[in-house]
């Protein structure tokens, strides 16, 4: 890491991040990809060892019935992804509907947006965990987050072949 440059405050120079497999329809295939990953140094991966069980609940944004499941569960879970707004943050929230908040950054209205989730999340105690299956700008303005807001989780990261990456090497 390192290289200086721009302005900005002093963020993490390494993010911690978690290999998300799609969704494969045979588990030979499944234990390939979680075999190759672990090989290649991944710790987290999607759906190796259950860490939180994300958006359970259909429609989305049905947080009474995503908090009944939390309770009766116990399992953690995750959702955000579909949220466009703070306001349904913060109302998922009080519904005390989930462990781990998913905003995604092209999807919650950017980066100001983004940013007030994430203190809303520090609020109510619960992880901030972006959503950001992206290849382009929506995953560097995610990465860019999370080097400046404080515990800002796992970025996430589509574990598949590539013929050629943006990023080169330092992803």
């Amino acid at each position: 890491g390192g290289g200086g440059g721009g302005g900005g405050g002093a963020g993490a120079q390494e993010i911690p991040g978690y290999a998300s497999l799609f969704r494969y329809g045979e588990p030979e295939v499944v234990a390939e990809r979680t075999h190759a990953a672990l090989a290649e140094g991944y710790r987290h991966i999607k759906p190796y060892d259950l860490y939180w069980l994300e958006e359970p609940i259909f429609p989305p944004e049905d947080f009474h019935a995503l908090a009944s499941l939390r309770a009766e569960t116990g399992v953690p879970l995750a959702a955000g992804e579909n949220a466009c707004t703070a306001f349904q943050f913060r109302e998922m929230f009080a519904a005390g509907a989930v462990d781990y908040a998913q905003p995604s950054v092209t999807k919650v209205g950017g980066i100001t947006e983004f940013r007030k989730v994430a203190a809303l999340a520090r609020s109510h105690d619960v992880a901030l965990m972006p959503h950001a299956p992206y290849f382009g700008p929506g995953f560097l303005a995610t990465l860019q987050l999370m080097t400046a807001l404080p515990d800002s989780g796992l970025a996430e990261w589509f574990y598949l072949d590539r013929e050629a990456c943006l990023y080169g090497n330092a992803i």
